[in-house]
């Protein structure tokens, strides 16, 4: 039996954090039962509002609950007045530090955080180095995808600190292996791969194996990625219609990120269509990653942003097309087709608005192919998530 603290830098209304949690509790379960896993979050109220299965202790990542009590002030001095960052955090997070110091591993989960667009490096990084000098045990950097561009001497003296840093696609992995020991590093795919469907009743104008679902971030939106607002928009307008127009189906609009982060977009796309009576938003953001699965595993094609959304349709075997704005969602369609050509369109990609949807027309004329192809694929794929059970 293990101690096992997980440090999930991300929040508790993202459905896509959570489906990664799940599957990885599955994994530290198989490597053995009786193995004690805690979470931390870098939410205030976190163990106050989610509980999953198998998670034995939630810890803030905080000892405060707000903005304005005298430990983050104190905090706040000894950065900004006395420059000691890592002292700083020691004293906003000095119950998650002693609670790894008693742990055999200390998984700190990466995914995209590293991503300069996301502006959480330092966080993470003083984090790590306060665990680094006090952590016994091991201390692992899992579940990694980066792009070549954003890995600088930084990224490298962060990654170091580490005894082992686990990557998701091959991509990230072909990244990393040109700067650090290989030795350090290790590919398991995307641990959500994992998380099992959890079964809800259906909307009542829902026709079985006759709707596409689709999912649209605000993230995408943003011109960050080098994304056009009216652009991405207009391309999902064209491919609403054409879907209407040209073929038989029903649409359901998904969101994945809750607190308004995708229902926002998804709102304007149902009202445009919504006097169609073809369309269906799902509304209710306390739908859990696995009920949203459910709901995804039960379209006949899918078209999302969010990355968890997509992973959870390909591990329902449901021919998919992507609109990616990272390395993850190429790296992931690569590694399961061997391409990302037709699978994934990168919102750089998007000139004219027709991209979206000539490239669902493709995976329309596809569907037997790719359902095949998933069918053989994804239970390898799965078994690779698996493996990471031997690090634990």
């Amino acid at each position: 039996m293990k101690k096992i603290l997980i440090v999930l830098n991300a929040v508790k209304y993202n459905r896509g954090s959570e489906a990664l949690i799940r599957g990885l509790i599955r994994i530290c379960k198989r490597a053995d039962s009786h193995n004690q896993l805690y979470l931390v979050s870098s939410e205030f109220d976190f163990e106050d509002t989610v509980r999953f299965d198998g998670i034995d202790g939630y810890i803030n990542r905080y000892m405060f609950k707000s903005h304005h009590s005298f430990r983050r002030i104190c905090a706040g001095v000894v950065r900004k007045v006395f420059r000691q960052p890592n002292l700083a955090t020691s004293i906003k997070s000095k119950k998650l530090i002693r609670c790894a110091e008693k742990m055999d591993i200390v998984i700190i989960i990466g995914a995209d955080n590293y991503d300069k667009s996301y502006g959480m490096y330092s966080m993470m990084h003083e984090l790590n180095q306060v665990l680094k000098s006090t952590v016994k045990g091991k201390l692992y950097l899992y579940d990694c995808s980066l792009e070549k561009k954003d890995i600088d001497s930084t990224i490298i003296e962060d990654f170091n600190l580490f005894d082992l840093v686990t990557v998701r696609e091959n991509i990230t992995l072909n990244n990393l292996t040109e700067v650090m020991d290989k030795a350090k590093i290790r590919y398991y795919s995307d641990p959500a791969f994992l998380m099992e469907a959890e079964m809800i009743s259906l909307p009542q104008k829902w026709q079985e194996n006759n709707m596409i679902g689709i999912n649209l971030s605000s993230l995408v939106l943003k011109n960050v990625y080098g994304s056009n607002r009216e652009v991405i928009l207009e391309s999902y307008y064209q491919l609403v219609e054409f879907i209407l127009q040209k073929t038989r189906y029903n649409i359901v609009f998904i969101p994945h990120v809750m607190q308004g982060q995708d229902l926002s977009v998804l709102k304007m796309l149902h009202m445009k269509y919504q006097n169609s009576g073809r369309v269906i938003l799902i509304e209710d953001e306390n739908l859990s990653a696995p009920e949203l699965k459910y709901l995804i595993s039960q379209c006949r094609f899918f078209i999302g942003a969010r990355t968890h959304a997509t992973i959870a349709a390909y591990s329902s075997y449901i021919p998919t097309l992507v609109l990616g704005y990272s390395v993850k969602s190429v790296g992931i369609a690569q590694d399961l087709f061997g391409t990302d050509k037709n699978y994934v369109i990168s919102t750089r990609d998007l000139k004219t608005g027709k991209e979206l949807k000539e490239g669902f027309e493709w995976i329309l004329e596809n569907e037997e192919f790719i359902k095949k192809h998933l069918l053989q694929r994804i239970p390898e794929y799965k078994e690779l998530a698996w493996k990471a059970a031997e690090i634990i």
